[in-house]
């Protein structure tokens, strides 16, 4: 027996370790192992199947899926360059055996997928020589053009980096053998900026009193998607602002007679609020304190007085409250009537870390863009055009707005890749701040062409707009920052 290892490189590597098909042409028996194994290195496929080794070393369902079809392209690859030889009655044939498995091309390992759902490996492609397989996965839907700038916002086009500088980072994934079909996963899309409400603040006709301001969303036009694995940390946590408040009687009162704020004088018009007349600004002191002897509910009169007095001394230069006096006097306060009240709407905040690992030097590109990617979208913009434009470090009068991000969970329901109602959406996001860190175990170790063999980046996102009650109901009106929710999903 004569195996010999098939490809220069490997088809996975797998704990550090490098797998390669070995092939006996004259028997058609097929191993997939390490080249120049130990005792402790056993194979791990062998005529088309895997076996408990492959379970081991902790090949995936999906790995292995798509592993079975790279080594049978390459098999069959190999068999197709044997040359042809004379053979009885100058017959010309090959001195090779092509496995049955490989003829047939049925993977007897492929049980786990989708009924109706591609086999992964069936796509077009060499799959060696250095070649990638799309592993018979569609491409994705990628994003689609929202509206074009118009009106005032037509100047940010000077800062608006077209194609030639995104589509370098489009389709980037990590794995690069990951699929997207069957496996959830994360689709990124970097979106130029547009102001939200600049139609109606600055080119709307009439008055924003009789119905507010329209948000037509912030996202005018996709420019580049990446494709991720689903995060580890997934949670999301709507909040809104609500405060405690506080409302005293006296101020309850002055609230149903507030037009007698106005009319007396600034201790005056205290007691007149409480229906004491003629107790004007020009009254005294004396005259004024005289007057709450006509209020009937002796606590009352004892919360007024103290109003008074601490008026008194503030106009007399010390800052003391109703409330220390009572307190000092007879160790009580007023009752405030505290309640919590809504104060407003707040933007979401989110968190997604990552840690790749290249196998081999097409992923490590694809992780480079993505770091890339990330990098670039997130930057502020300088104009684009003549002059010092579109140089590193020209100059630029105004800065434009970076690009901002749509993220959304995919899965597959019944043969369509949509996105999962089951997690949390999320509308478009500002990227506050990336990180990176290169050497994620705390020691720098890389492959010869210098890339790091592992890299760990975090983004720290924030939405660029609160969720109301109407974001769930559908989409109504212009706003390009929403987008339909089911009625079995969670919403945003």
């Amino acid at each position: 027996m004569a195996l010999k290892k098939v490809n220069k490189k490997p088809i996975f590597t797998k704990n550090g370790k490098d797998y390669y098909p070995f092939w006996d042409s004259k028997t058609g028996k097929v191993l997939i192992q390490v080249e120049n194994p130990s005792a402790a290195d056993k194979p791990v496929f062998e005529n088309g199947n895997w076996n408990v080794n492959a379970d081991n070393i902790g090949l995936t369902e999906q790995e292995k899926a798509v592993y079975w079809e790279t080594t049978k392209q390459s098999i069959q690859s190999s068999y197709d360059a044997v040359p042809l030889t004379s053979g009885q009655g100058n017959k010309k044939k090959k001195k090779a055996v092509l496995p049955q498995w490989v003829k047939v091309g049925v993977n007897p390992n492929q049980t786990a997928l989708t009924p109706g759902q591609p086999v992964l490996g069936t796509g077009v492609g060499a799959g060696v020589n250095g070649n990638q397989l799309n592993y018979g996965v569609p491409t994705p839907n990628l994003g689609e053009t929202i509206v074009e700038p118009q009106g005032n916002f037509a100047t940010y086009q000077k800062f608006f980096k077209g194609n030639e500088f995104q589509k370098t980072f489009d389709g980037a994934k990590y794995p690069y053998d990951m699929d997207t079909v069957n496996q959830d996963h994360v689709v990124i899309s970097a979106m130029a900026y547009r102001p939200a409400f600049a139609d109606d603040l600055f080119s709307k006709s009439g008055s924003s009193l009789n119905g507010g301001i329209q948000s037509k969303g912030n996202k005018f036009k996709r420019l580049s998607t990446i494709y991720l694995p689903m995060p580890a940390g997934v949670a999301d946590a709507n909040t809104v602002d609500w405060q405690g408040d506080e409302l005293g009687a006296l101020a309850a009162d002055a609230m149903n007679n507030i037009g007698g704020l106005a009319a007396g004088g600034a201790v005056g018009g205290i007691l007149g609020l409480f229906g004491i007349g003629g107790a004007g600004s020009g009254a005294s002191a004396a005259d004024m304190l005289g007057k709450l002897g006509n209020l009937g509910d002796g606590d009352f009169r004892e919360l007024a007085g103290a109003a008074v007095n601490s008026k008194i001394l503030n106009m007399a230069g010390y800052a003391v409250s109703p409330e220390s006096i009572l307190a000092r006097k007879s160790g009580i306060i007023p009752n405030n009537n505290n309640e919590l009240l809504f104060k407003g709407v707040t933007m979401r905040s989110f968190t997604f870390t990552y840690k790749m690992s290249p196998r081999n030097p097409e992923e490590a590109d694809q992780i480079r863009k993505i770091i890339r990617y990330f990098k670039f979208n997130m930057a502020a913009k300088k104009k684009t055009g003549g002059g010092s434009a579109n140089v590193a470090g020209g100059t630029s009068f105004f800065l434009g707005t970076p690009d901002i991000f749509e993220m959304k969970f995919m899965t597959n329901i019944n043969g369509d890749i949509v996105e999962n109602p089951a997690v949390g959406m999320m509308k478009p996001m500002a990227l506050k701040k990336f990180g990176c860190n290169y050497t994620p175990d705390g020691l720098w170790a890389a492959y010869t062409d210098g890339q790091p063999v592992q890299v760990q980046f975090s983004c720290d996102f924030q939405e660029l707009e609160p969720i109301f009650d109407t974001d769930y109901i559908g989409v109504a009106g212009e706003n390009k920052n929403l987008r339909p929710v089911s009625d079995n999903a969670v919403g945003w």
